[in-house]
């Protein structure tokens, strides 16, 4: 890891006088503010602008810019980066990150689901994080080494073996083609891909030629020419329903059918329920 500057966000004002102490090094700079909590404000992206001024913009495709290291207590923080991403602004819009997070192995499983995973675990979430980033688990922390310490709980049936005495150290690193395969210049079609994991496919008994035919009468045909052809690349993988698709056929999904003459339009559509 080459770093030439630390920039510390630390919103307790007891831990920031410490750090501003033990920060003698023009290199490292102490700021009395918390990033994870930018996707509670109302004007997110504004407040981040200004938290982040030190950074230098550059296009998604250049070397990594950045790297973030921070502990996660929730989802709010990873939620926001996804919305980053479809809007197109907030810290994805500085450039391609490298992010080294600690979260809990709940959080962490539900990154890494697969489409055979249980449903409680394989959401949007998941699916998009595996389009726009590689995840790597790094380590094992005990979460004793953070505060504020965990409330006991006692586990339940649906906990099953998950112990969360550790945090995951994970590396999240952006995929440095993603927008050549979506089309960067076109914003719509980032936006299409997140509506379509999210209100088309994010529901697993969901049947998506029927679904699709009710709002856009004849355009089966033309998907069923898509999902024959994914046939043939994928051996034999099935298309019925969205608990069917993985997120690699999930992008090749929307980059061929984002063709057709009406699915933008529906996904964009505020008269459409799901909106």
């Amino acid at each position: 890891m080459n770093v030439t500057d630390v920039n510390l966000h630390e919103p307790d004002p007891l831990f920031f006088k410490n750090l501003l102490n033990l920060s003698s090094s023009s290199n490292v700079k102490v700021f009395n503010n918390d990033i994870l909590q930018v996707p509670k404000c109302i004007t997110a992206t504004k407040k981040l602008d200004s938290m982040l001024e030190y950074i230098e913009k550059k296009e998604w495709e250049h070397d990594c810019i950045y790297q973030l290291i921070a502990s996660l207590n929730n989802q709010d923080f990873l939620r926001y980066i996804l919305r980053n991403f479809s809007h197109q602004n907030g810290i994805l819009a500085l450039g391609r990150p490298i992010m080294y997070l600690l979260i809990t192995p709940a959080t962490y499983q539900k990154l890494i689901a697969g489409p055979h995973e249980p449903w409680n675990l394989y959401k949007p979430l998941a699916v998009l994080f595996q389009i726009i980033f590689h995840i790597e688990l790094l380590s094992k922390v005990d979460r004793r080494s953070f505060v504020p310490w965990p409330t006991p709980y006692k586990k339940t049936e649906s906990k099953g073996n998950l112990s969360e005495d550790s945090l995951y150290l994970i590396r999240i690193e952006g995929k440095k083609h993603l927008y050549q395969k979506l089309g960067k210049e076109n914003i719509e079609r980032v936006n299409t891909l997140q509506k379509f994991v999210t209100h088309v496919i994010g529901r697993k008994k969901q049947r998506i030629i029927p679904t699709i035919e009710q709002w856009v009468p004849g355009f089966g045909p033309h998907l069923i020419k898509v999902f024959v052809l994914f046939w043939f690349q994928t051996m034999g993988s099935r298309f019925r329903s969205s608990s069917d698709c993985s997120k690699h056929q999930r992008l090749r999904f929307v980059q061929q059918t984002d063709s057709g003459r009406n699915l933008r339009y529906i996904l964009h559509d505020p008269t459409h329920p799901w909106i």
